[in-house]
């Protein structure tokens, strides 16, 4: 997860593999994302984490979608876009190693 963030120029803040939970933080241009590896809230120590999911994607407002795109075509694989969608936002998603859909974007709501 790190090594992915990292290639994108995101910086990792922290590392710890052997805390309770292990953890990762990285940010880049304002925006921070925390992973976590650790049991389920409340199951008792030395529990395996469950396999990371999310039923959604998470929303990224850069200063610019274009320049973003720029930047990392060829790096990432884009799942989608960039593409005006119908619902107003020019955007395009990534899915990064943990499986979670990243969705960077622009309200663009008078382009439709």
């Amino acid at each position: 997860t790190a090594a992915f963030y990292r290639n994108l120029g995101f910086t990792v803040e922290s590392f710890d593999p052997d805390a309770e939970p292990p953890h990762t933080n990285v940010g880049r241009d304002g925006i921070y994302l925390f992973f976590f590896a650790g049991p389920e809230h409340g199951a008792p120590r030395g529990t395996p984490p469950p396999p990371p999911s999310l039923s959604g994607t998470i929303y990224v407002f850069p200063d610019s979608v274009d320049a973003l795109a720029e930047e990392w075509r060829g790096t990432v694989p884009f799942v989608w876009g960039p593409d005006l969608t119908s619902y107003g936002m020019y955007e395009f998603g990534i899915v990064d190693p943990n499986g979670y859909h990243l969705a960077f974007a622009e309200r663009r709501p008078g382009d439709l």
